[in-house]
């Protein structure tokens, strides 16, 4: 639901699996969206011990900060060792919050070049407006498209 911009129905889903990881770091995300800082630096200080957390608990605090660019590249080398291309496209708008551009569109590029293709998300999704309107992001877009279209066509084939 995120993906289609329907963000309650996205947290109507969340609420099934409250308290869990999951729901926690989908839940930190909902509010930085919405630019409620201080509710998801209690989640992301919650789960310090995470990698991941422990990026985005600096981000909050001060995304400009010189921890910032170390801790994106240890998330960033640990979703691209991920054979899975869903969370490349899960993280990229968290590196992208943390004012990690390239390392973000980098995210994506794997994402859509591993048939994760998100075109509906990258047209929907308000994590992506920061990146809107770069060269960068048309290109992204023309990528997914064309992903979309490509197994849309291959499914239509394999159909009787």
């Amino acid at each position: 639901f995120d993906q289609l911009g329907n963000y309650a129905r996205a947290m109507d889903f969340l609420q099934l699996d409250a308290g869990s990881v999951w729901a926690s770091d989908n839940l930190m995300r909902h509010y930085i969206r919405d630019g409620k800082l201080a509710q998801a630096k209690e989640i992301s200080e919650k789960y310090k011990d995470n990698q991941f957390f422990r990026m985005m608990n600096v981000c909050i605090e001060n995304p400009s900060s010189a921890d910032v660019a170390p801790l994106a590249r240890d998330v960033l080398a640990a979703r691209l060792s991920d054979p899975d291309p869903e969370p490349r496209y899960i993280v990229a708008p968290d590196l992208l919050f943390c004012g990690q551009k390239d390392a973000a569109v980098q995210l994506l590029k794997g994402s859509i070049a591993g048939h994760f293709c998100a075109y509906t998300g990258l047209q929907n999704d308000s994590a992506w407006a920061k990146l809107r309107g770069t060269p960068e992001f048309a290109e992204l877009l023309a990528a997914a498209k064309q992903c979309q279209s490509d197994f849309l066509s291959e499914r239509s084939q394999a159909l009787p």
